[in-house]
């Protein structure tokens, strides 16, 4: 039997037989806006409650404006000694997505992982061929199903037509969450569907997402509601 872990997400751990397979590689492809560094961090927050040790890579955003904005749904991560939080720059020249990552993994011997954004991961190589990108990533993955951690990554979807920026990141993962919307930001019109879940029977309608005091929740489907 698959052993299941929580996402913390309300409605969402239902669609998917419980939660991810533990140990798995969640990646969350959606446009700038949709919440998916909340859809992280209340991640991280429900391992958090349940005593796991857990581990956010932030390589855009600065670690204080997400924990600030994790403060505003009550997760409190700066007062939790099992949470750590690491900015890696991919602009300098000695960057390298599996060094780096790895470095902080072996630090740290998290349960569960954040990496925001994993879009990142062709900045230190010699060259953004999808080949190259998916052994990087494909490595990676290896390193972290040997340890039994779960992951989660985040990619900005570029465009209409394609989830990743490299084509090649929804291969190697073992689920994919899309999140889509009409606006930019704002929660009418946020939708979520799961593209994909490995051992798992998985629900396939379009949701409704809102967000609200406690974060991100998952609605009834409405008939219609496509992406």
């Amino acid at each position: 039997m698959t052993e299941r872990i929580s996402t913390g997400v309300e409605g969402l751990d239902e669609l998917i037989e419980g939660g991810v397979p533990e140990g798995s590689t969640i990646l969350i492809s959606g446009s700038a806006g949709m919440g998916k560094t909340i859809f992280s961090s209340q991640f991280l927050w429900e391992g958090l409650q349940k005593g796991e040790r857990c581990l956010f890579i932030t390589l855009e955003e600065d670690e204080e404006d997400i924990l600030g904005d994790a403060d505003e749904f009550g997760w409190s991560f700066r007062d939790e000694e099992r949470f750590s939080i690491e900015y890696i720059n991919p602009f300098t020249e000695d960057f390298t997505f599996d060094s780096n990552v790895r470095g902080y993994i072996n630090e740290h011997n998290p349960d569960r992982v954040v990496i925001d954004p994993v879009s990142m991961i062709g900045m230190g190589l010699d060259s953004n061929a999808p080949g190259e990108v998916r052994k990087e990533l494909y490595e990676i993955i290896k390193q972290m199903k040997g340890e039994e951690v779960t992951t989660l990554f985040t990619t900005e979807k570029p465009d209409e037509d394609n989830l990743t920026r490299y084509g090649v990141e929804e291969y190697v993962v073992d689920g994919v969450f899309i999140m889509k919307g009409l606006g930019f930001g704002g929660d009418m019109g946020r939708k979520l569907t799961v593209q994909k879940m490995r051992r798992t029977n998985f629900e396939h309608d379009v949701y409704p997402v809102e967000i609200d005091e406690n974060g991100l929740k998952v609605k009834e489907p409405e008939k219609g509601l496509s992406l």
